[in-house]
């Protein structure tokens, strides 16, 4: 069974829901505390595993999926294929909570700019790896070169 993308509006329900707040909780009650987690067949998760499950449900949002698409991003949108905008990212006011979908303004840099916190906390060792990938340029790409006058 799949867990589903969070939708969420209040900055002190995201910190509630991510390693800000139920990893609070874990560290004072301990591995023994567990509770259900309907999204994983009911499974039993120490608040630990919950959070870094509610993190990895937010970033997932921003991440590509098997079909290369992001699931804040509308299908249609030049963030999905353009490569001129592909790796670029906004922040929604809102999101679906069934898809994912980045709804309302489209600007927004306040709490969903939290979700770049969670990447670094929570990836941080990934990170430079995925950047080498990143400057391996690309075949039939022109590499501009700046000349000092």
């Amino acid at each position: 069974m799949a867990c589903r993308a969070t939708a969420c509006t209040d900055p002190s329900y995201f910190d509630l829901q991510t390693e800000g707040g139920v990893a609070r909780y874990h560290r004072f009650l301990g591995d023994s505390f567990k509770v259900k987690v309907p999204c994983q067949g009911d499974e039993e998760m120490t608040l630990n595993e919950v959070s870094k499950l509610i993190s990895d449900r937010l970033v997932n949002m921003f991440r590509r999926d098997g079909q290369g698409l992001i699931p804040a991003m509308p299908q249609n949108s030049p963030f999905q294929r353009d490569p001129a905008w592909r790796d670029l990212l906004l922040f929604n006011e809102y999101f679906h909570g069934e898809t994912g979908l980045g709804l309302g303004a489209m600007h927004q840099t306040g709490w969903t700019g939290l979700v770049a916190n969670l990447v670094q906390r929570r990836y941080r060792a990934d990170v430079p790896e995925f950047w080498k990938k990143q400057r391996a340029e690309p075949e039939g790409v022109m590499k501009l070169s700046v000349v000092k006058a």
